[in-house]
């Protein structure tokens, strides 16, 4: 008997045992999802705590700054920081209030998510098993992903996204409007999605929704609201950091081509490299996808992610985890959809044992998904040790007024309490250019820093290390030493070079000699040639009149450092041990990305011997002569 059939009592009370069980289900949800909230609450992402530092800075009455007495917008997500301001003002607990946003949101998110693909399953009279439903918030909740975002901005844009998709499918757009621009300055990203609504209300209506004020008025003075606070602040509209990723993804640094493609680090660490996880859900949401059809919420999240998607890729973006939200907020819940749809298909007609025994064909790939899931959510999570070692160290060892480089500052400038130099550009103006347009050491030009913290041995992002150690000398302090990173304090005035704890030091090389050398086989080779921004890295081995080199130049460069290396495969093959040191690391820098390319072509390493005369060469290209 359908609803509309039924005597009023009848129907009232169906409906009323449907809010009771709706409550339940909301109750157990909640329940499962603290325990895993709360085992995660010492969540520290990198990024996040510059979020925490910007807003610590407020509390404790300095600003909405980075760095104190320095006002610059790194805050890309103006709403989540405005809550986030709000909450510490009144909790005085940053750290606290970041953690617990992100919990609130992600379950209000997982709730609406449910309410949304409800009414799909609704609209589009789907034969779907009723308890599917829950199943995707479940999985929504049991997924590590959302986790691992605590303290960014994802679990509200995750939340507005949901809301607005909520009220587009109803047409409400009084409510949707208001919520595309909170969306919008939650994550500019989200006018994809509002793009998709847009698009689609258009090919189905042939006309905008009519005139209300709600719709086309309160939207853009929500948005000029917060760029008016920006531009009294900050003097700029908007976060001076929003074309950091752009740049950065056209620095060549997370690689040239289709960056946001490269996710096997993302099945590794969410699905733990297990095909059976993600290949069940991928199966399930694929059928998901095909019960629901031509769907409204299919239709306008398949706009959606295609607007979303080619952003990404078309403009190289760097490929961090939390920029893959709306993948894993849809995934779980179409492979519920699918989940349902197929026990509805296959157990229809047939007898209760018969039925159940489909059921849990069908779902017990994904109870085993859960059941991983939770183990790996069971495991608390944390920051990064080392940064978080090495930030406590800066804070107690050096002066106050220190200026500290960086290329990942979160965890490092939350403890370090210094002022703070991103060589990225997330929270100084034009790092983020510098880097985008390959010369990435031009920021040395615009900072004087006193300390310069690194990777052993230096990621590309850092090579401007080598740049900085070659008009002052880089003195490790081994006290700091925390594995694979460096703390170097800047001691300018003395001898060029970098002086590491482990002897391994590096020595300026010669770039004032401008003629070419001659072209000597016998001296060396190079191993290894790669460009790097304006940076020409090399490896190999040298050796002169079967001696270990004593000085290396390279003509045309800005700057050259080096240092040597063992190479017991030379030594043997000439016969002496002493050759065991004539294996080369050098770093050289130029004035453009192109010079670098031009010298790695035909560039010329030079090997001296006091004087000019006799100096030889190992030519890049393995030619007769070393190009001018």
């Amino acid at each position: 008997m359908k609803t509309e059939d039924m005597p009023e009592s009848a129907s009232r009370g169906a409906g009323a045992q449907r809010q009771i069980l709706t409550v339940v289900g909301v109750l157990v949800l909640l329940c499962y999802y603290a325990v895993f909230a709360y085992q995660n609450r010492g969540m520290q992402l990198d990024d996040a705590l510059i979020y925490q530092r910007y807003i610590e800075n407020l509390v404790a009455g300095h600003g909405l700054v980075y760095n104190v007495g320095i006002r610059f917008n790194g805050l890309t997500s103006p709403l989540f920081s405005y809550c986030m301001a709000v909450g510490a003002l009144i909790f005085r607990n940053a750290s606290l209030v970041s953690v617990v946003l992100s919990a609130v949101f992600t379950f209000a998110s997982a709730v609406t998510l449910w309410k949304v693909f409800a009414d799909a399953v609704e609209a589009e009279k789907l034969r779907v098993a009723p308890f599917y439903s829950w199943l995707g918030a479940l999985l929504f909740l049991a997924i590590p992903y959302f986790y691992v975002t605590y303290g960014m901005e994802t679990g509200l844009y995750t939340l507005l996204s949901a809301l607005l998709i909520y009220h587009a499918q109803r047409e409400n757009y009084r409510v949707a409007g208001p919520l595309a621009a909170l969306l919008f300055l939650t994550r500019s990203e989200g006018v994809f999605l509002v793009a998709a609504i847009g698009i689609l209300h258009l090919a189905r209506h042939r006309s905008l929704p009519r005139f209300d004020w709600r719709v086309y008025l309160l939207p853009p003075l929500l948005i000029l609201a917060s760029f008016a606070f920006n531009f009294i602040y900050y003097g700029h509209a908007t976060a001076e950091t929003g074309m950091a990723k752009v740049w950065q993804g056209q620095s060549g640094l997370w690689g040239d081509h289709l960056n946001f493609l490269r996710v096997e680090y993302l099945y590794a660490w969410i699905f733990q490299g297990n095909f059976l996880i993600l290949g069940s859900l991928v199966a399930s949401a694929i059928l998901g996808v095909i019960a629901l059809g031509r769907s409204y919420l299919n239709l306008v999240i398949a706009l959606y992610l295609t607007l979303y998607s080619a952003f990404y890729i078309l403009l190289n973006i760097p490929n961090y985890h939390w920029y893959y939200s709306p993948y894993f907020a849809l995934l779980p819940y179409y492979a519920a959809v699918g989940v349902g749809f197929a026990v509805s298909r296959l157990a229809a007609g047939l007898g209760v044992a018969r039925s159940l025994l489909i059921v849990l064909i069908c779902v017990l790939p994904i109870g085993y998904d859960l059941a991983k899931f939770s183990q790996v959510n069971a495991v608390p999570r944390g920051g990064h040790p080392d940064y978080q070692a090495l930030g406590k160290y800066i804070a107690s060892a050096t002066p106050e007024d220190s200026v500290v480089a960086a290329v990942e500052i979160g965890t490092l400038g939350y403890y370090a309490n210094r002022q703070i130099v991103d060589i990225l550009g997330l929270v100084n103006p034009d790092n983020a250019r510098y880097i985008g347009e390959r010369n990435f050491d031009e920021w040395l030009k615009h900072y004087q820093v006193d300390y310069l913290v690194a990777h052993k041995p230096a990621w590309d992002h850092e090579v401007s290390l080598y740049s900085l150690a070659s008009s002052a000398r880089l003195v490790e302090v081994c006290d700091a030493a925390r594995p694979g990173l460096g703390l170097y304090h800047v001691e300018r005035g003395a001898s060029a070079g970098i002086q590491s704890c482990d002897g391994m030091n590096w020595e300026a090389g010669d770039v004032s000699r401008s003629g070419a050398a001659s072209y000597d086989a016998s001296a060396g080779y190079v191993d290894s040639a790669r460009v790097t921004g304006n940076f020409l890295r090399l490896q190999g081995w040298a050796q002169r009149d079967g001696q270990v080199v004593s000085q290396m130049g390279f003509p045309h460069a800005t700057s050259m450092l080096w240092r040597r290396m063992e190479r017991a495969d030379v030594a043997a093959h000439f016969g002496k041990d002493e050759l065991k040191a004539s294996g080369y690391e050098a770093v050289i820098g130029f004035k453009s990305h192109e010079a670098a390319l031009h010298a790695m072509q035909g560039g010329c390493l030079q090997l001296l011997a006091g004087g000019d005369a006799g100096v030889k060469g190992i030519s890049l290209d393995q030619q007769a002569r070393c190009a001018r």
